[in-house]
């Protein structure tokens, strides 16, 4: 039997990297939107010639940018800091990173939707946030969880993120 060598870090920072893109994509995006909404802004961004779906196309892909660079961070931070091996294919681990920003940017954006203020969108968005962040992985192995919650853990949209992220640096 072999295994790999890997390290708590190399296992611990796509979790993280997994935890960043949800509460930029969820949290941040939320919020924003519906403070764009409540400021008036977006009603104003219509009746310009600029179209609306260009402006939420504009934020997605800042949003997306963004997220890759912090990404592209944390992974720098934790090879110069503690080490961290990335043992898979870069393109794959892009992917990864990109379809799981896009996931929790959709999230937020449903969120954004139904909530009337920005408290609102801040409490919705923590109500779903905060259980993803304990049962997708992240802090630690989805196997020591008990029986009775698994159902529940593949619910989780960011169990799949964080799978997608750790699977390829591993």
């Amino acid at each position: 039997v072999s295994t790999l060598d890997a390290s708590f870090i190399d296992w611990f920072v796509p979790g993280i990297l997994g935890l960043s893109l949800m509460n930029s994509g969820i949290i941040g995006i939320a919020t924003a939107f519906v403070s764009f909404r409540e400021k008036g802004i977006l009603r104003r961004i219509k009746v310009t010639p600029f179209p609306l779906w260009k402006f939420i196309m504009a934020r997605i892909v800042a949003a997306l940018v963004l997220a890759l660079a912090t990404s592209g961070i944390l992974i720098l931070l934790g090879r110069v800091v503690w080490g961290l091996t990335v043992r898979g294919n870069w393109l794959v681990i892009g992917l990864a990173l990109v379809v799981t920003a896009m996931a929790m940017l959709a999230i937020g954006y449903a969120v954004a939707a139904i909530a009337r203020n920005t408290e609102t969108a801040a409490s919705y968005a923590n109500l779903i946030t905060f259980p993803m962040m304990f049962l997708s992985g992240v802090f630690f192995p989805l196997g020591a969880m008990p029986g009775w919650l698994q159902p529940v853990i593949q619910l989780m949209p960011l169990k799949y993120g964080v799978d997608a992220l750790r699977q390829p640096m591993l």
